[in-house]
Protein backbone atom coordinates (compact mmCIF):
# COMPACT_ATOMS: atom_id res chain seq x y z
CA UNK A 1 0.00 0.00 0.00
CA UNK A 2 1.51 3.35 -0.90
CA UNK A 3 1.92 6.19 1.73
CA UNK A 4 -0.96 7.96 0.20
CA UNK A 5 -3.15 5.11 0.56
CA UNK A 6 -2.04 4.31 4.23
CA UNK A 7 -2.44 8.07 5.09
CA UNK A 8 -6.12 7.92 3.76
CA UNK A 9 -7.07 4.92 5.64
CA UNK A 10 -5.85 6.03 8.51
CA UNK A 11 -8.02 9.42 8.17
CA UNK A 12 -11.15 7.41 7.15
CA UNK A 13 -10.73 5.22 10.31
CA UNK A 14 -10.13 8.86 12.55
CA UNK A 15 -13.01 10.28 10.91
CA UNK A 16 -15.15 7.10 11.73
CA UNK A 17 -13.58 6.81 15.12
CA UNK A 18 -15.09 10.54 15.51
CA UNK A 19 -18.77 9.48 14.60
CA UNK A 20 -18.72 6.95 16.97
CA UNK A 21 -18.23 9.12 19.51
CA UNK A 22 -20.51 11.93 18.55
CA UNK A 23 -23.42 8.42 18.70
CA UNK A 24 -22.39 7.22 22.34
CA UNK A 25 -21.75 11.13 23.79
CA UNK A 26 -24.24 13.68 24.08
CA UNK A 27 -23.77 16.97 22.81
CA UNK A 28 -20.71 18.65 24.73
CA UNK A 29 -23.16 21.92 25.06
CA UNK A 30 -25.42 19.86 27.29
CA UNK A 31 -22.68 18.97 29.86
CA UNK A 32 -21.54 22.88 30.08
CA UNK A 33 -24.64 24.23 31.31
CA UNK A 34 -24.98 26.04 34.80
CA UNK A 35 -21.10 27.23 34.91
CA UNK A 36 -19.88 30.69 36.84
CA UNK A 37 -19.30 33.52 34.30
CA UNK A 38 -15.84 33.32 36.51
CA UNK A 39 -15.23 29.29 35.79
CA UNK A 40 -11.95 28.50 35.10
CA UNK A 41 -11.46 27.21 31.52
CA UNK A 42 -9.79 23.65 30.66
CA UNK A 43 -9.11 23.48 26.69
CA UNK A 44 -8.76 19.63 25.46
CA UNK A 45 -6.34 20.11 21.86
CA UNK A 46 -5.50 16.88 20.27
CA UNK A 47 -6.48 13.93 17.99
CA UNK A 48 -9.52 11.40 17.95
CA UNK A 49 -8.39 10.13 21.34
CA UNK A 50 -8.21 13.50 22.47
CA UNK A 51 -11.65 14.26 21.49
CA UNK A 52 -13.44 11.05 23.49
CA UNK A 53 -11.03 12.09 26.22
CA UNK A 54 -12.53 15.34 26.12
CA UNK A 55 -16.49 14.09 26.61
CA UNK A 56 -15.13 12.19 29.49
CA UNK A 57 -13.51 15.59 30.96
CA UNK A 58 -17.16 17.13 30.51
CA UNK A 59 -19.29 14.13 31.95
CA UNK A 60 -16.64 14.40 35.04
CA UNK A 61 -17.21 18.02 35.65
CA UNK A 62 -20.97 18.58 34.47
CA UNK A 63 -21.68 18.97 38.05
CA UNK A 64 -18.70 21.44 39.29
CA UNK A 65 -19.87 25.08 38.08
CA UNK A 66 -16.31 26.06 38.82
CA UNK A 67 -15.16 24.55 35.60
CA UNK A 68 -15.94 24.68 32.09
CA UNK A 69 -14.24 22.02 29.47
CA UNK A 70 -13.59 23.10 26.25
CA UNK A 71 -12.13 21.59 22.77
CA UNK A 72 -10.31 22.04 19.71
CA UNK A 73 -10.04 18.87 17.99
CA UNK A 74 -7.97 17.68 14.78
CA UNK A 75 -8.79 13.89 14.51
CA UNK A 76 -6.12 12.76 11.77
CA UNK A 77 -3.47 15.52 13.18
CA UNK A 78 -0.18 14.94 14.90
CA UNK A 79 3.06 16.97 14.90
CA UNK A 80 4.26 14.96 11.62
CA UNK A 81 1.82 16.13 9.17
CA UNK A 82 2.15 19.59 9.53
CA UNK A 83 0.82 20.56 5.73
CA UNK A 84 -2.19 19.27 6.78
CA UNK A 85 -2.74 20.66 10.00
CA UNK A 86 0.35 22.68 12.21
CA UNK A 87 -0.33 22.62 15.57
CA UNK A 88 2.75 24.90 16.85
CA UNK A 89 1.56 27.42 14.17
CA UNK A 90 -2.11 27.37 15.01
CA UNK A 91 -2.92 26.80 19.03
CA UNK A 92 -1.86 30.44 19.72
CA UNK A 93 -4.47 31.16 17.97
CA UNK A 94 -6.58 28.85 19.60
CA UNK A 95 -5.62 30.52 23.11
CA UNK A 96 -6.01 33.83 22.11
CA UNK A 97 -10.05 32.96 21.62
CA UNK A 98 -10.28 31.02 24.45
CA UNK A 99 -8.13 32.13 26.50
CA UNK A 100 -7.51 29.08 29.19
CA UNK A 101 -6.11 28.41 32.74
CA UNK A 102 -5.69 24.91 31.41
CA UNK A 103 -4.33 22.96 28.29
CA UNK A 104 -4.80 19.37 28.32
CA UNK A 105 -3.09 18.07 25.59
CA UNK A 106 -3.26 13.79 23.77
CA UNK A 107 -1.70 13.90 20.42
CA UNK A 108 0.79 11.56 18.97
CA UNK A 109 -1.29 7.84 17.71
CA UNK A 110 -1.38 9.42 14.35
CA UNK A 111 2.64 9.76 14.45
CA UNK A 112 4.31 7.01 13.61
CA UNK A 113 5.39 7.67 9.89
CA UNK A 114 7.91 9.24 7.77
CA UNK A 115 8.55 13.25 8.47
CA UNK A 116 9.99 15.30 5.59
CA UNK A 117 13.00 17.41 6.99
CA UNK A 118 14.88 19.48 4.50
CA UNK A 119 13.24 18.33 1.52
CA UNK A 120 14.82 14.42 2.67
CA UNK A 121 12.34 11.72 3.89
CA UNK A 122 13.26 10.26 7.38
CA UNK A 123 11.59 7.58 8.84
CA UNK A 124 9.59 7.19 12.32
CA UNK A 125 12.06 7.16 15.70
CA UNK A 126 15.47 7.78 13.60
CA UNK A 127 17.65 10.47 15.39
CA UNK A 128 17.10 13.49 13.01
CA UNK A 129 13.32 12.50 12.91
CA UNK A 130 13.49 12.80 17.05
CA UNK A 131 15.34 16.22 16.47
CA UNK A 132 12.99 17.45 14.36
CA UNK A 133 10.00 15.91 16.18
CA UNK A 134 10.65 16.98 19.75
CA UNK A 135 11.33 20.77 17.99
CA UNK A 136 7.96 20.60 17.01
CA UNK A 137 6.32 19.93 20.41
CA UNK A 138 8.64 22.34 22.21
CA UNK A 139 7.48 25.30 19.61
CA UNK A 140 3.82 23.44 20.73
CA UNK A 141 4.48 24.44 24.17
CA UNK A 142 6.17 27.60 23.92
CA UNK A 143 3.06 29.03 23.00
CA UNK A 144 1.32 27.73 25.93
CA UNK A 145 3.64 28.73 28.52
CA UNK A 146 4.11 32.29 26.52
CA UNK A 147 0.15 32.81 26.97
CA UNK A 148 1.23 31.66 31.13
CA UNK A 149 -1.64 28.55 30.92
CA UNK A 150 -1.18 25.38 32.51
CA UNK A 151 0.28 22.57 30.53
CA UNK A 152 -1.26 18.76 31.16
CA UNK A 153 0.31 16.27 28.58
CA UNK A 154 -2.24 12.97 28.49
CA UNK A 155 0.41 10.13 27.61
CA UNK A 156 -1.10 8.13 24.44
CA UNK A 157 -2.39 4.83 25.52
CA UNK A 158 -0.91 1.11 24.02
CA UNK A 159 -2.21 -0.37 21.07
CA UNK A 160 -2.70 -4.04 19.79
CA UNK A 161 0.20 -4.38 17.36
CA UNK A 162 2.89 -4.46 19.32
CA UNK A 163 5.26 -2.11 17.22
CA UNK A 164 2.79 0.65 17.30
CA UNK A 165 2.85 0.22 21.06
CA UNK A 166 6.56 0.29 21.21
CA UNK A 167 6.63 3.32 19.33
CA UNK A 168 3.52 4.96 21.55
CA UNK A 169 6.09 4.39 24.60
CA UNK A 170 8.91 6.04 22.88
CA UNK A 171 7.22 9.00 22.33
CA UNK A 172 5.64 9.43 25.51
CA UNK A 173 8.89 9.49 26.71
CA UNK A 174 9.75 12.50 24.78
CA UNK A 175 6.23 14.19 25.69
CA UNK A 176 7.24 13.22 29.55
CA UNK A 177 10.46 15.32 29.29
CA UNK A 178 8.90 18.45 27.28
CA UNK A 179 6.22 18.68 29.53
CA UNK A 180 8.03 18.36 32.71
CA UNK A 181 10.99 20.78 31.03
CA UNK A 182 7.80 22.91 30.85
CA UNK A 183 6.89 23.09 34.23
CA UNK A 184 3.88 21.35 33.06
CA UNK A 185 2.59 17.67 34.11
CA UNK A 186 2.60 14.64 32.67
CA UNK A 187 -0.45 11.92 32.94
CA UNK A 188 0.74 8.33 31.97
CA UNK A 189 -2.58 6.34 31.53
CA UNK A 190 -0.11 3.27 29.99
CA UNK A 191 -1.18 1.17 33.03
CA UNK A 192 -4.59 1.59 33.46
CA UNK A 193 -5.12 -0.75 29.86
CA UNK A 194 -2.65 -3.22 30.18
CA UNK A 195 -2.79 -6.37 32.40
CA UNK A 196 -0.15 -7.34 34.91
CA UNK A 197 2.80 -8.20 31.99
CA UNK A 198 2.23 -5.22 30.24
CA UNK A 199 0.18 -6.54 27.51
CA UNK A 200 -2.89 -5.17 25.60
CA UNK A 201 -5.71 -5.99 27.15
CA UNK A 202 -9.57 -4.16 25.17
CA UNK A 203 -11.25 -5.29 28.74
CA UNK A 204 -10.86 -3.90 31.96
CA UNK A 205 -11.66 -2.17 35.23
CA UNK A 206 -13.26 1.00 34.91
CA UNK A 207 -14.47 4.23 37.01
CA UNK A 208 -16.37 2.39 39.24
CA UNK A 209 -14.25 -0.67 39.45
CA UNK A 210 -16.53 -2.91 36.87
CA UNK A 211 -15.20 -5.06 34.31
CA UNK A 212 -16.25 -3.98 30.64
CA UNK A 213 -14.61 -3.64 27.43
CA UNK A 214 -12.70 -0.42 26.95
CA UNK A 215 -11.30 -0.84 23.66
CA UNK A 216 -12.93 -1.59 20.02
CA UNK A 217 -12.67 -4.41 18.10
CA UNK A 218 -9.79 -2.53 15.93
CA UNK A 219 -7.58 -2.39 18.61
CA UNK A 220 -7.28 1.24 18.41
CA UNK A 221 -10.60 2.98 19.27
CA UNK A 222 -11.81 3.01 22.37
CA UNK A 223 -15.17 2.54 23.79
CA UNK A 224 -17.65 5.33 25.60
CA UNK A 225 -15.92 3.24 29.18
CA UNK A 226 -12.25 3.57 27.69
CA UNK A 227 -12.89 6.86 27.04
CA UNK A 228 -14.23 7.84 30.44
CA UNK A 229 -11.22 6.22 32.00
CA UNK A 230 -8.85 7.91 30.10
CA UNK A 231 -10.79 11.16 31.17
CA UNK A 232 -10.18 10.09 34.79
CA UNK A 233 -7.03 9.68 35.11
CA UNK A 234 -6.23 13.26 33.88
CA UNK A 235 -9.51 14.65 36.24
CA UNK A 236 -7.48 13.40 39.13
CA UNK A 237 -4.67 15.51 37.98
CA UNK A 238 -7.23 18.78 36.84
CA UNK A 239 -8.76 18.01 40.41
CA UNK A 240 -5.00 18.83 41.84
CA UNK A 241 -4.36 21.50 40.22
CA UNK A 242 -7.48 23.65 40.22
CA UNK A 243 -7.11 22.47 44.48
CA UNK A 244 -10.86 21.52 44.56
CA UNK A 245 -12.16 20.84 48.16
CA UNK A 246 -14.74 18.29 46.50
CA UNK A 247 -11.73 16.13 45.85
CA UNK A 248 -12.36 12.80 46.71
CA UNK A 249 -8.90 11.76 47.89
CA UNK A 250 -5.88 13.58 50.19
CA UNK A 251 -3.19 15.25 48.28
CA UNK A 252 -1.67 16.55 51.19
CA UNK A 253 -1.18 15.53 54.73
CA UNK A 254 -2.19 19.42 56.63
CA UNK A 255 -4.81 19.75 59.63
CA UNK A 256 -6.80 21.02 56.97
CA UNK A 257 -6.92 17.61 55.88
CA UNK A 258 -7.63 15.60 58.95
CA UNK A 259 -10.84 14.65 60.52
CA UNK A 260 -12.52 17.28 63.24
CA UNK A 261 -13.99 15.05 65.76
CA UNK A 262 -17.44 16.68 67.86
CA UNK A 263 -18.40 15.42 71.13
CA UNK A 264 -22.13 15.44 71.56
CA UNK A 265 -23.21 18.14 74.08
CA UNK A 266 -24.08 17.63 77.44
CA UNK A 267 -27.89 18.04 78.52
CA UNK A 268 -26.99 19.77 81.97
CA UNK A 269 -24.78 20.69 84.43
CA UNK A 270 -24.93 17.79 86.62
CA UNK A 271 -23.80 15.56 83.78
CA UNK A 272 -20.70 17.04 84.48
CA UNK A 273 -17.66 14.46 86.71
CA UNK A 274 -15.47 17.12 87.96
CA UNK A 275 -12.19 16.33 89.35
CA UNK A 276 -10.09 18.24 91.11
CA UNK A 277 -6.91 19.36 89.05
CA UNK A 278 -3.85 17.33 89.50
CA UNK A 279 -0.01 19.63 89.34
CA UNK A 280 2.45 18.62 86.84
CA UNK A 281 5.07 19.05 89.55
CA UNK A 282 2.93 16.27 91.87
CA UNK A 283 4.13 12.82 89.90
CA UNK A 284 3.01 10.42 92.58
CA UNK A 285 -0.40 11.78 92.47
CA UNK A 286 -0.92 12.39 96.11
CA UNK A 287 -1.55 15.90 96.71
CA UNK A 288 2.42 16.32 97.79
CA UNK A 289 4.22 19.97 96.89
CA UNK A 290 7.73 17.97 96.40
CA UNK A 291 9.09 15.53 93.81
CA UNK A 292 9.81 12.02 94.24
CA UNK A 293 13.28 11.76 96.31
CA UNK A 294 13.20 14.93 98.14
CA UNK A 295 12.00 12.75 100.91
CA UNK A 296 14.47 15.07 103.19
CA UNK A 297 13.28 17.93 103.11
CA UNK A 298 9.92 17.26 102.88
CA UNK A 299 10.52 15.26 106.51
CA UNK A 300 12.09 18.50 107.87
CA UNK A 301 8.77 20.12 107.63
CA UNK A 302 6.26 17.52 109.10
CA UNK A 303 5.91 15.63 112.54
CA UNK A 304 5.64 12.90 110.88
CA UNK A 305 8.93 11.67 108.69
CA UNK A 306 6.48 8.78 106.89
CA UNK A 307 4.61 11.39 105.31
CA UNK A 308 7.45 12.50 103.53
CA UNK A 309 6.41 9.27 101.39
CA UNK A 310 4.15 8.77 98.73
CA UNK A 311 0.78 6.27 99.58
CA UNK A 312 2.85 4.09 96.81
CA UNK A 313 5.64 4.14 99.25
CA UNK A 314 4.17 3.76 102.30
CA UNK A 315 2.21 0.80 101.03
CA UNK A 316 5.48 -1.22 99.85
CA UNK A 317 7.85 0.04 102.24
CA UNK A 318 6.37 0.29 105.41
CA UNK A 319 3.00 -1.78 104.99
CA UNK A 320 0.61 1.17 105.63
CA UNK A 321 -2.61 1.56 103.52
CA UNK A 322 -3.81 4.46 102.45
CA UNK A 323 -6.87 6.24 104.81
CA UNK A 324 -10.31 4.36 103.52
CA UNK A 325 -12.78 6.07 101.68
CA UNK A 326 -16.59 6.43 103.03
CA UNK A 327 -18.48 4.16 100.56
CA UNK A 328 -15.86 2.29 98.77
CA UNK A 329 -15.73 -1.41 99.09
CA UNK A 330 -12.07 -0.87 100.71
CA UNK A 331 -13.40 0.71 103.74
CA UNK A 332 -13.55 -1.79 106.48
CA UNK A 333 -14.12 0.59 109.48
CA UNK A 334 -16.68 -0.21 112.24
CA UNK A 335 -19.37 0.69 112.61
CA UNK A 336 -20.11 1.21 108.73
CA UNK A 337 -19.20 5.04 107.27
CA UNK A 338 -17.84 5.84 110.53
Amino acid sequence: MSRVAANGARWVRAALAAVLIALVWPAPAQAQSGKNPNARTVLVVGDFIADGMARGLEEAFADRPTVVVETHIRGSSGFVRDDHYDWPGEIGRVLDEIEPDIVVVLIGSNDRQPMRIDGRREDALTDAWRAEYVSRVEAFIAQIREREALLVWTGSPPFRFRSMSADILALNELYRTAAEGASGYFVDIWDGFVDENGRFVDRGTDVKGQTVRLRNSDGINFTRAGYRKIAFYVERQLRQVLDDPSISFITSLGPENLPILKLPPLETEAELDRIDPIALSDPDLDGGSALLGNVEDLARNVDNPLQAKSVRRRLVENGIPPPARPGRAGNFTWPAGG
